[in-house]
Formats: structure tokens, sequence, C-alpha cells
């Protein structure tokens, strides 16, 4: 199940990535850049809390790149909460459970919003 989900985040990256190609260069950069360190952070299977720092800037970049602008406050208020103090009344027996995989939740969140943005782009440019 890990080698399928480590080929499907490699090949949908990849795949968006070489469809990219119609911009300017150094977007494309920027862009495998952000994708590859968003990647790289899904596929590991065991990372530390203090390992998310390389998180910081493909979440900045995704956050500046999105289009709407509320779009980009909800990603930020998302990264800020903590997942121990908040909580609907009755949902408070999910945060034992949910709390570990929070950070690798925001990850998958940022590298999905990402190549949706990348291959967006893309349609628009082709089309």
């Amino acid at each position: 199940i890990y080698a399928g989900f480590v080929l499907t985040v490699a090949a949908t990256t990849v795949w968006t990535l070489w469809r990219n190609r119609g911009q300017p260069l150094q977007v494309r950069r920027l862009d495998a850049v952000v994708a590859a360190c968003l990647a790289y952070m899904l596929v590991m299977p065991r990372l530390l809390l203090y390992q998310y720092v390389l998180v910081l800037f493909p979440a900045y970049y995704v956050a500046r790149r999105m289009e709407r602008v509320p779009g980009a406050m909800v990603l930020v208020l998302l990264m800020l909460i903590s997942v121990e103090s908040t909580g609907p009344p009755g949902f408070r027996f999910l945060v034992p459970h949910l709390s570990p995989f929070y950070p690798l939740m925001l990850v998958l969140m940022l590298w999905a919003i990402h190549i949706a943005r990348v291959s967006r782009h893309d349609i628009a440019l082709s089309g």
C-alpha cells in the first residue's frame, strides 16, 4: 500500500510538472521545488514535528499564488490552529486520534492545492 501511495504521489507530481512546460523557466523551477518539497513530506514514512519546517516555504508560496485572497487566509488560519486547544464540543474524542496526523493532513492539502493550481494554469495556457 505504501509503495502504491509513493508511486501515485510521484507520478502525479511529475506528470503535472511535465505538463507545465508552457510557463516561464523561473516559475517552473519554483513550482518544481515546491512540489518536490511537498511530495517528499508526503511520502516520508515517519516525520518528526521539527521536520515540518521544510513546509514553511512551500506553504507561503502556495498561499501567495492562490488566486482568491480569502482562500489564502483560510490556509494560513488552518496552519495556525492548534489541534489540542480547539474543537467543537461534541468532537473532543477525535483530538487524541487526529492530532498526530494534523501536520500530515496540512501537507496533503497544500500538495493538492499546489498540484491543482499548476494543472489548472496549464489547462488555461493550452486552451
